[in-house]
């Protein structure tokens, strides 16, 4: 009776999750169907919308001749430096601003202001001042992360509740102490949110600096496959662009998912 009861208490589970577990599953599908019944019927040509076999066949040769590893390689090397340096600046500015007053008066508007400019209206002036080199790829994506970073981290020092600064006082914690027992438990969740925010926008300015203005990486091999109108090509890198995007941020998911639990657990 016990099991038929567990039986009967975990198949309705499963046809809960079921249909969201297809669904996550369902839009890419019935997207590649569409795609492919386009391109097999004919309704476009293969000039404007390769097959996706032609696609994943260029993938192969692309990734076979050692392009796309380097390509990758070089956006990602990019991707890393640009984004240590965002993310050190927008903790240091959040951090500042959310402890002074006039530092908040000082810094925070501009952040705002420059968080309502898109990137690509930057683009002219910062060739204009650094050239189309590795400087203008690294200031692209460090303006990219430090501006939701920084706005996460003023909104998450600020919310932090004044008993964990008292915590510390009456128990006189070396700074040090305090930062590592109570602040960063406390802090740590909510700047995730911007960290995540901040890595997606580094990845799209990244993408978006080389192809406008680069002869190397995943954003430099698109256009190149758009000036020699090899779609195929272009299509190619667009799903390496996606795919790469997705598993960088399942990742800080992944992370952020063990340390809210390892954090609920010290508690």
């Amino acid at each position: 009776m016990a099991t038929m009861a567990a039986r009967a208490e975990w198949k309705p589970g499963i046809a809960l999750r079921a249909p969201a577990w297809l669904a996550s599953f369902g839009g890419p599908a019935l997207l590649l169907l569409a795609w492919q019944l386009l391109a097999t019927t004919g309704a476009l040509p293969d000039t404007i919308l390769p097959a996706p076999l032609v696609v994943l066949q260029a993938l192969v040769d692309l990734w076979n001749s050692g392009e796309l590893p380097k390509a990758i390689g070089i956006s990602l090397a990019r991707l890393v430096q640009g984004y240590a340096i965002g993310a050190v600046l927008g903790l240091g500015l959040g951090g500042l601003a959310a402890v002074s007053r006039t530092a908040e008066q000082l810094i925070m508007p501009s952040v705002r202001a420059l968080a309502a400019v898109p990137l690509m209206a930057w683009l002219p002036l910062l060739i204009l001042l650094v050239g189309i080199g590795e400087p203008l790829k690294l200031l692209a994506i460090a303006k990219a992360a430090t501006l939701p970073i920084t706005l996460s981290t003023f909104s998450a020092v600020r919310a932090m509740p004044s008993a964990w600064r008292e915590v510390g006082a009456v128990l006189r914690l070396r700074p040090m102490t305090r930062l590592r027992r109570l602040f960063l438990p406390a802090l740590a969740l909510p700047l995730f949110t911007g960290m995540r925010q901040g890595l997606g926008n580094a990845w799209v300015a990244l993408v978006g600096a080389e192809l406008l203005a680069s002869t190397e990486g995943l954003g430099y091999l698109m256009n190149w496959g758009r000036v020699i109108f090899q779609l195929d090509v272009v299509l190619a890198g667009i799903l390496c662009v996606a795919a790469i995007g997705l598993l960088l941020d399942q990742g800080l998911r992944a992370t952020e998912a063990r340390l809210s639990r390892r954090l609920g657990g010290t508690r």
